[in-house]
């Protein structure tokens, strides 16, 4: 699942991002993200880009493989969300995503 996560999380982006943002944004260390990153490259699904600029830096960006992947997975994940969303209040579910976004939020603080 956390590969399907990172393709989405550099296929959203409107530039490429750094390993330790796709860390920070997964919630892993920056240590653990990288073999991630390494059978993202081999699936074909994600490049790295080293910048002219800064050659510590590794930016990652999505190939049309992974873009192709992103939208099928994305068309089928909205479809399955409608549908299980479908007889659910609108106040309701606004209400729970208010209190999971405070409870997030104070796990951030914990």
């Amino acid at each position: 699942m956390s590969g399907w996560l990172a393709v989405a999380t550099i296929a959203s982006e409107s530039q490429p991002i750094t390993q330790k943002a796709l860390a920070q944004t997964l919630g892993l260390e920056d240590a653990s993200v990288v073999p991630l990153i390494d059978r993202l490259v081999k699936q074909q699904l994600v490049e790295r880009v080293q910048p002219e600029e800064d050659r510590r830096k590794r930016l990652l960006h999505v190939t049309s493989q992974g873009n192709a992947l992103f939208n099928k997975v994305k068309v089928e994940a909205d479809a399955l969300r409608l549908e299980l969303l479908a007889n659910i209040d609108p106040d309701e579910l606004a209400t729970t995503q208010r209190v999971l976004q405070q409870l997030l939020a104070t796990l951030g603080t914990v």
